[in-house]
């Protein structure tokens, strides 16, 4: 039988499903659903500073913020839903150390 994983991660750093224990290897969790890229922006940046986040690249013409936790890279992005609405995003993979 299989389901939809719902990730979850765990004090230890692993990022495992919450119903069977499977350990998954990423993450993604949506922080807010804007309507426009002016809102977005400033959501990413709010976040960027207040958790010391660093830009890392672009990706749909904005910027991805990531910064490292233990063997996890957290990264904040953005994904375009329609013309005038995105999705801010935070993704969590685990990196080997």
């Amino acid at each position: 039988m299989t389901h939809k994983h719902d990730p979850i991660e765990q004090l230890d750093g692993l990022i495992k499903c919450r119903t069977c224990g499977e350990l998954l290897p990423s993450m993604e969790e949506t922080i807010a659903q804007v309507d426009s890229a002016v809102k977005v922006n400033r959501i990413l940046q709010e976040i960027a500073v207040a958790g010391h986040y660093k830009a890392l690249t672009f990706e749909d013409g904005f910027v991805v913020y990531a910064r490292d936790k233990g063997n996890n890279r957290e990264e904040l992005a953005v994904k375009k839903l329609s013309k005038r609405n995105y999705q801010v995003l935070k993704r969590v993979v685990h990196v080997e150390p």
